[in-house]
């Protein structure tokens, strides 16, 4: 089943939507990555007002989401890398261009010391 599949939309108005997933979390270990995690996720997709398409694009995350899941995850801002799908997605009769499909936190450090506190924790 397809992130878009699983998805809820909502309507914010005639040029804007939101949509809400589960994307996972990686971790960047030894040249493969691994799920350490999933959250949800509220997306907004704006058109371009003046363009006949009926396309709707990403609107970027606010530097705040960002800097809240890296204090949530104890990782610096510029470790979380957001993974982007390419190619244009249908929800409905909306067209969606730039969904995330994962999330990847890229720090050697961090990703040992959570596989420290792992195995001490027995999980």
């Amino acid at each position: 089943m397809s992130i878009l599949e699983q998805s809820k939309l909502k309507i914010l108005s005639d040029n804007k939507i939101q949509l809400e997933y589960k994307v996972p979390i990686f971790i960047a270990a030894q040249n493969s990555l691994q799920i350490i995690d999933c959250i949800k996720i509220k997306v907004k997709y704006f058109k371009l007002a003046k363009s006949k398409s009926s396309i709707y694009h990403l609107i970027p995350f606010k530097d705040r989401f960002i800097q809240i899941l890296s204090q949530k995850l104890k990782i610096k801002k510029g470790n979380i890398i957001f993974q982007k799908k390419s190619g244009i997605e249908s929800k409905e009769e909306y067209k969606i261009s730039g969904m995330y499909c994962g999330i990847i936190l890229d720090n050697k450090n961090w990703t040992r010391e959570y596989k420290i506190s792992k195995i001490l924790k027995n999980e």
